[in-house]
C-alpha cells in the first residue's frame, strides 16, 4: 500500500500582454489594440472515494498546468492555460515541504470527505496588453505586462485511513482473524507476526449500524519512533473514534508452567505497552474511548481466564474475553462495539 508520496506542483504562468496597433486599409495609424494575456492553469486535488492508495503518484516528481497564451491583436484575449485535477483518496493529508526528501511540513489541506476540491497551486494572471495603457497623453503606448508567475511548491501527501473503529495490538494478536469474523473483509491471515503490513478495512453491520473497522499492523516497542512499521501505520488510527485493544497470551507466556505464569499481571503489562506507544505518538489517542479485548482464550484454562478478569477488575478496567478461533463471545463483542460507539455519538 503506497500511502506517502512527495512531488512538486507548478501552476501555469500568466500569458504576456500584446503590444499591437490597429492597422487597416482605411486606418493606417489606428490606436493600440493589444489584448491581455490568458491566465495560467491551476493545480487541484479532488478526493475520490473510489481510490484507496496514492499509487498513481509513485515515481512522479512534478505535475504542471499549462501556461496562459499571449494576447493578440484587436484586443483579443489570450487563451487561458488548462487546469489539471489530480484525484486522491479520501483521507489524504497535504503538507507543504521544502523538498522531496523533507519529512515534516506545514499542513495545507485535509481531504477528509468525498468530492472535496482544493487548489494547491494557483495559476498566474495574464498581463495587460497595450490597449489598457492608452491615455490622452500617451496615444501610442508600447508597453504591456508580462503576466505573473504561477505558484509552485513541493507537497507531501500522506493517506490516513477513514475508520470509526481501530483494532490495535501486538503482532500475532489475531486482529486480522477478528476483522474477518466481524466484517466481510478478507485480510491475509497466518500464524506468524507481521502478516498485516498495511491497514485492512472492513464494515461491521449490526443492529442497523454500519461501522468501518481498521486492522492496524501490529505494534512493537519503539513503534512511535519509527521502529518496525512505526509511524507508517500509527498515523492511520488518528482518525478513529473508538479503539479496540486486542490482548492475547504470547507464546513465551504459554511456555511457562500454568501455575507460575502470573498471567493477569503479564496481560496488564501488554496493555500498558500498547498505551505507552500510542501516547508517545500522540497523547490524544489515550483520550479516545476504548474496549479491552482478550483474545485466544481457547489456549487457557477457565481458572486462568477468570484470574485475568479479576486482575483487570482490580484496576477498574473491563475486559471482554473472546476466541477468534472458536468464535467464543464474538457476538458479545459485536454488541459491545456498537453500543460503545453509539454512546460516544450520543454524548456529543
Amino acid at each position: 500500500m503506497i500511502d506517502e508520496v512527495s512531488f512538486r506542483v507548478q501552476a501555469g504562468n500568466g500569458g504576456k500582454g500584446s503590444v499591437h496597433f490597429r492597422r487597416e486599409k482605411y486606418a493606417p495609424r489606428g490606436g493600440p489594440d493589444g489584448g491581455d494575456g490568458g491566465d495560467g492553469g491551476s493545480v487541484y486535488f479532488v478526493s475520490d472515494p473510489n481510490l484507496t492508495t496514492l499509487r498513481f503518484f509513485s515515481g512522479k516528481d512534478r505535475f504542471a498546468a499549462e501556461h496562459g497564451r499571449r494576447g493578440g491583436m484587436a484586443r483579443k484575449h489570450g487563451e487561458n492555460g488548462e487546469d489539471i485535477e489530480l484525484r486522491v483518496p479520501v483521507g489524504t493529508v497535504v503538507e507543504v515541504v521544502s523538498g522531496k526528501d523533507e519529512r515534516k511540513g506545514a499542513l495545507f489541506a485535509d481531504l477528509d470527505a468525498r468530492d472535496m476540491r482544493v487548489c494547491v497551486a494557483r495559476g498566474g494572471h495574464g498581463g495587460r496588453g497595450n490597449w489598457y495603457f492608452r491615455s490622452p497623453t500617451n496615444t501610442t503606448p508600447r508597453t504591456a505586462e508580462p503576466g505573473t508567475p504561477g505558484e509552485a511548491r513541493w507537497l507531501r501527501l500522506s493517506l490516513k485511513v477513514l475508520a470509526q473503529v481501530g483494532l490495535v495490538g501486538l503482532p500475532n494478536a489475531g486482529k486480522s482473524t477478528l476483522l474477518s469474523i466481524l466484517t466481510a473483509a478478507k485480510p491475509a491471515i497466518a500464524a506468524y507476526p507481521f502478516t498485516t503490513v498495511s491497514p485492512n478495512l472492513g464494515v461491521l453491520t449490526e443492529y442497523s449500524a454500519s461501522l468501518v473497522i481498521a486492522d492496524i499492523p501490529g505494534l512493537i516497542e519503539g513503534a512511535s519512533r519509527g521502529k518496525g512499521l512505526g509511524i507508517a501505520f500509527l498515523k492511520h488510527i488518528e482518525r478513529c473514534e473508538l479503539l479496540v485493544y486486542v490482548l492475547f497470551p504470547q507464546d513465551w507466556v504459554l511456555a511457562v508452567v500454568p501455575g507460575e505464569r502470573k498471567i493477569g499481571e503479564t496481560i496488564w503489562k501488554q496493555r500498558e505497552q500498547l498505551r505507552a506507544e500510542l501516547a508517545a505518538f500522540s497523547p490524544r489517542l489515550l483520550q479516545l474511548p476504548a474496549l479491552m479485548v482478550f483474545n485466544k482464550i481457547d489456549l487457557l484454562s477457565q481458572e486462568e481466564i477468570e484470574s485475568i478478569r479479576l486482575f483487570f477488575r482490580t484496576k477498574r478496567v473491563a475486559l471482554i474475553p473472546i476466541s477468534g478461533a472458536t468464535l467464543t463471545n464474538i457476538e458479545g463483542l459485536r454488541r459491545a462495539i456498537v453500543r460503545q460507539y453509539n454512546n460516544v455519538h450520543n454524548s456529543k
